[in-house]
């Protein structure tokens, strides 16, 4: 297949059974351990892959898909922690970059989140965070085309951990400005930018500790359909 646009998401039956079922010629098939889906979406070619919860299926997942179909477009669907009062359950962010915050360097004494530093380890630099970013195009096209919806557009918080420490959460938004949190964008946005493929990331809030909104998958349908409108948008 050529002129993919390629969706990827954790888990088939929470994240991706929407956009499966609107799949035209559709295909299934198994590949190098990962489930794809080949078909056809408003006239458009469109691979979808179910990559499996965390950063390193995630990962594998993407660049197992990209050396086998080379897409233009890598979408992410994936539902997401609230980090703030004013994200509530059931809305969309549009992740404009990501902090992986699973990696860190302790320069504390005690065990407190202050005795703990996020930050990029590169060898021969200190002090430095690397925050992987979305294609700029594709938000601009977002933001022109949903200016009349409410979306969230901001930093994402990802890495193999489901906070739900609430002093946790409110530190790491008030010191890294993330505004939601999930388990795969890091990988697909550094994975994306390595292979040199316009990315973005979109997450649905399925649970919000700070407000004790708990999670709920059925969300999912409208971060769903609204990437079935992004999809439209872009393939124009």
């Amino acid at each position: 297949m050529e002129n993919v646009v390629l969706i990827i998401g954790a888990m088939e039956d929470i994240e991706l059974c929407y956009l499966i079922n609107k799949l035209m010629n559709k295909k299934e098939i198994l590949y190098q351990g990962f489930k794809f889906y080949e078909g056809e979406m408003l006239k458009n070619k469109i691979v979808i892959c179910e990559c499996g919860i965390g950063t390193i299926n995630s990962a594998t997942a993407l660049t197992i898909s990209i050396e086998k179909y080379k897409p233009r477009i890598i979408i992410n669907n994936g539902l997401s922690g609230g980090y703030t009062e004013e994200i509530r359950k059931g809305e969309i962010v549009v992740g404009v970059d990501v902090i992986d915050i699973t990696v860190l360097d302790y320069k504390g004494t005690g065990n407190t989140m202050e005795d703990y530093e996020i930050t990029t380890f590169l060898h021969g630099e200190s002090n430095k965070i690397v925050m992987p970013k979305a294609c700029n195009k594709i938000i601009k096209l977002i933001r022109r085309n949903f200016e009349n919806e409410k979306l969230h557009f901001g930093r994402l918080a990802s890495g193999n951990i489901w906070n739900k420490n609430k002093e946790r959460i409110q530190y790491i938004h008030n010191k890294y400005g993330a505004i939601c949190e999930d388990m795969e964008s890091i990988s697909i946005y550094k994975v994306a930018d390595i292979y040199k493929i316009p990315a973005v990331c979109i997450r649905g809030i399925s649970n919000n500790e700070i407000l004790d909104e708990p999670y709920d998958y059925l969300v999912s349908d409208k971060m769903q359909k609204f990437t079935e409108r992004l999809i439209e948008l872009i393939c124009k």
